[in-house]
């Protein structure tokens, strides 16, 4: 049935969807794909034959090359929707990768294959992009405009929430989203509260009345547009199997969803249209630079805050060991041209898809199929400093020309002060005393260099505790093995030979690893010694370039838990394996060794009276629901490799 569409058009709400479509979805086993495709896939392109129905449908070259090989004639008839102007294919990358967490060379592979499989099967070059599971960094504009495309698809929820004031005004505009090498994309609107407002409604849980009576509330005056669908293709007449609080099927629900939209187009105050007829409309044209990031939420992903970047690096059923090895296949890789099969292979291994929700039997075929990482040599140089100096039996110091660290063996040699002789304004990271901070909430011992695991209903496991530690004292190192109840804690805090700084190495020699948290190599800024109205941090994000976060007067804590099954909020990628951390004056360095155990940062910072708390640490385990039993995917040693120095420049020298 044709609708009339005879009302102005600037007066019609444009309509576009992103329908997302994942047949490597990780919690739907291998054999159940061509279901899929029959009770979910097929029904789409049937939907957008009909009347005025025009969408836009993303899928990876992944899944576009599974369906390929299952059931072509899907393609043949995708291809010729495509051609009447009824389909329109949004890109993603070859496989379902999360940009903020992987090198820039896997991102920039991961698009330069999507588009080779869109050319090859569907004969298209997608010109809108959207962010996997919406998690978005400054970064993907430079990746993206690189790669051809001309807009992005980010969720307008959370980049709300992560800066409200740049964002808010832009409800109904496509504004320029920059990028950290000075690139602009416009930005194209998701709604996950839209798209889920569609899926109770097919699950019978909400009418269409409201939902119509809320797309009006948020379209505002015209001219104006909003996703009408941005979410998985998956949940109509069939389950993923992720939850056990999933709606029972019902009776056709692509039923429900076709005739809501009819519904829609019959109010006459609606049509569809294509994404890149969103972003070409003048009306929704806007040359203003938003950022929608903060040090808060350097981040953003989709929907509710448990669905955050530690979903996809440090948890689920093994996602440090899997990370591990894709980091090391990256480093094997740095001389490849990123247009071979390697750098493809690479990146489906470093899909979303084989963390969280993956089946046990997807799990086990995984591990069959990869090489699992041996131990590798340390990288840190020769140390060489005075004699270190016994100050009592409670403290050492560790010096040279260039660095002075004092340790406290009583707690487990955690370091409590940290100074560079070139620089005279006194410590730059170390420990604070009891009620140094006058906030009760604040005020117990903090330390720097130490180890945290957490995990429910067990006791905190530190290495804080040096009453039985074996304590080795070289030249210009100290080795510390603390005991604990999962197996000793060997760590080893060494002056970096003739330039300022220190690292910091941990072994882990445990059997066991269970479901929770484990941070360690903290970093506590000396509270006193910092301009803390020009605080800062830079890290890579997915990107060759890093990003910068202005801290300013927003408290924030990277780890807080969201709920007793979330232990963290978010996290920093840390792609390229450094983090900086200065104000006006100063600037630390802080690298990880991603090869040795792949990790990601945390920061908190909070304003407290007349000083400020700033604490770094790395995390290599988070808890939250796709947690599993680690002892399957331990590396045994679990190590971990630090450096700490100060710098003149991002990525300059001492």
């Amino acid at each position: 049935m044709k609708h009339d569409l005879s009302k102005a058009p600037g007066t019609r709400v444009k309509l576009f969807t992103a329908f997302h479509l994942n047949l490597h979805f990780s919690s739907i086993e291998e054999a159940s794909r061509k279901e899929v495709i029959d009770r979910c896939y097929w029904p789409l392109l049937e939907l957008a034959s009909v009347g005025n129905n025009r969408f836009g449908i993303e899928m990876t070259g992944s899944t576009l090359t599974l369906i390929s090989q299952l059931e072509p004639s899907w393609v043949d008839e995708f291809r010729k929707l495509q051609r009447q102007g009824r389909v329109e294919l949004v890109g993603s990358g070859y496989a379902q990768i999360i940009a903020p967490l992987v090198p820039w060379r896997v991102n920039a592979a991961n698009l330069l294959h999507g588009k080779m499989t869109y050319e090859a099967l569907l004969d298209t070059d997608p010109t809108v992009l959207l962010a996997n599971e919406q998690a978005y960094s400054a970064s993907l504009v430079d990746l993206a405009t690189a790669s051809g495309f001309k807009a992005l698809i980010v969720e307008w929820e959370n980049a709300l929430r992560a800066n409200p004031i740049e964002v808010g005004p832009f409800r109904s505009k496509c504004p320029q989203l920059v990028g950290p090498e000075g690139t602009r994309l416009p930005a194209l609107w998701n709604s996950s509260l839209i798209f889920q407002k569609i899926q109770r409604l097919a699950h019978g849980e909400s009418e269409s009345a409201d939902i119509i009576q809320y797309l009006r509330s948020q379209a505002g005056e015209c001219p104006s547009y909003l996703c009408l669908y941005g979410g998985d293709a998956e949940v109509f007449d069939f389950r993923p199997g992720r939850y056990g609080t999933e709606a029972e099927i019902g009776k056709g629900e692509w039923d429900v969803v076709g005739r809501f939209f009819e519904q829609l187009l019959d109010a006459e105050d609606f049509e569809f249209a294509l994404p890149s007829e969103i972003v070409a409309n003048e009306a929704f044209q806007s040359s203003f630079e938003i950022h929608p990031q903060s040090a808060e939420e350097p981040s953003p992903t989709k929907k509710q805050r448990k669905y955050n970047l530690t979903r996809w690096a440090v948890s689920g059923r093994g996602d440090n060991l899997l990370n591990t090895v894709c980091q090391r296949m990256h480093d094997d890789l740095s001389d490849v041209p990123l247009g071979d099969d390697r750098w493809r292979h690479l990146c489906e291994l470093w899909s979303s898809d084989y963390r969280t929700h993956i089946t046990q039997s997807r799990w086990e075929h995984l591990m069959s199929t990869v090489s699992l990482p041996g131990r590798l040599r340390s990288s840190r140089s020769p140390a060489s400093g005075k004699q270190p100096m016994a100050q009592s039996d409670r403290f050492i110091t560790l010096t040279n020309a260039t660095t002075e660290v004092t340790l406290d063996r009583l707690k487990g040699c955690s370091i409590l002060d940290c100074r560079f002789p070139a620089d005279a304004r006194g410590p730059w990271f170390g420990g604070v005393s009891h009620a140094t901070f006058e906030d009760v909430r604040w005020s117990a011992d903090w330390f720097s260099g130490h180890l945290v695991f957490e995990a429910p209903g067990r006791h905190k496991v530190t290495d804080l505790d040096g009453r039985h530690a074996e304590v080795s004292i070289g030249e210009a190192s100290v080795r510390c093995v603390v005991p604990t109840v999962l197996g000793p804690i060997t760590k080893t805090i060494s002056l970096l030979g003739e330039e300022p700084g220190l690292s910091i190495a941990f072994e882990l020699d445990w059997d066991d690893l269970p479901v929770g948290s484990l941070r360690l190599g903290h970093l506590l800024l000396s509270p006193e010694e910092w301009d803390h109205s020009t605080l800062r941090y830079s890290t890579h994000l997915g990107g060759r370039t890093p990003e910068c976060f202005e801290c300013g007067q927003r408290d924030f804590d990277h780890g807080e838990h969201v709920s007793f099954l979330v232990s963290a909020s978010t996290c920093i990628g840390m792609t390229e394996g450094a983090v900086w951390i200065g104000d006006s004056e100063r600037l630390i360095e802080v690298k990880v060794r991603h090869e040795l155990v792949k990790s990601v940062g945390l920061i908190s910072h909070r304003r407290l009276g007349d000083k400020t708390f700033f604490q770094f640490c790395s995390s290599i385990l988070e808890l939250d629901e796709t947690s599993r039993d680690q002892r399957p995917s331990l590396l045994q040693p679990i190590e971990f490799e630090m450096t700490i120095r100060p710098v003149r420049s991002i990525g300059g020298s001492s």
